[in-house]
């Protein structure tokens, strides 16, 4: 019973730290340029672009720590308070992009 307790405890405090990170990531919108830089600086190692052809290119983004499709792992997805475990991210992700006729980029597709 113990366990059980002790998990849903756990399950709550990891809600209540995702909902206070969401709410601090969306809080960056207000963030002035030169913050914007610092926090960047803070995550990314670097962003490479690679050209494709005149309208298409790939943008890599390299992180410090393995954010990129990072999960949490349930022992029992129907009882959640039996645990979990982390499964780790990637450090880098992939974004193609294409020029619209207008100018404008539009981000395509995803990689990990």
């Amino acid at each position: 019973m113990h366990q059980l307790v002790q998990g849903a405890e756990q399950q709550k405090s990891w809600i209540d730290w995702v909902g206070k990170f969401q709410r601090k990531i969306e809080g960056y919108r207000d963030f002035a340029p030169d913050q914007r830089k610092e926090l960047l600086q803070g995550l990314l190692t670097s962003i490479e672009v690679h050209l494709m052809d005149r309208q298409t290119h790939w943008l890599e983004i390299n992180f410090k720590i393995p954010l990129v499709g990072d999960a949490l792992v349930y022992n029992h997805p129907s009882q959640k308070a039996k645990g979990y475990t982390v499964k780790e991210g990637q450090t880098a992700l992939m974004l193609e992009l294409m020029s619209r006729p207008y100018g404008k980029k539009k981000p395509i597709e995803i990689r990990a």
